[in-house]
């Protein structure tokens, strides 16, 4: 992810924290009782939107549940939940800079 696109995400964040006093769930996300049959993807995408019915959806909330995922992130068996954790859920802002962070970490020169 190229540099500048990851400034403008910050940036985006940074605004939309400071002109709402409420996000969803408040500054630390919200919480999601697991469900038979759920996966972290499919909980992502109906916490923030079908765009986040994927790996990095997941992730965003595995690394937000060190709890149940410890070595996360890119742990592996973060599909492997069981019905009645608790799960923290990120703001979708806290999510935005989430997945930008990882994807700049995970290509660093921007290419």
């Amino acid at each position: 992810m190229d540099i500048k696109v990851v400034a403008v995400i910050v940036a985006l964040w940074l605004f939309l924290k400071s002109s709402s006093s409420t996000s969803s769930g408040g500054a630390g996300g919200t919480t999601y009782v697991v469900q038979p049959n759920d996966s972290l993807s499919a909980i992502a995408a109906a916490q923030w939107g079908a765009q986040y019915d994927s790996y990095i959806g997941g992730q965003i909330i595995a690394d937000a549940n060190p709890q149940y995922f410890p070595g996360t992130p890119g742990g592996a068996a973060i599909n492997l939940i069981q019905p009645g954790w608790t799960l923290t859920i990120p703001t979708l802002t806290d999510a935005l800079v989430a997945q930008a962070t990882s994807e700049q970490a995970a290509n660093p020169s921007g290419g």
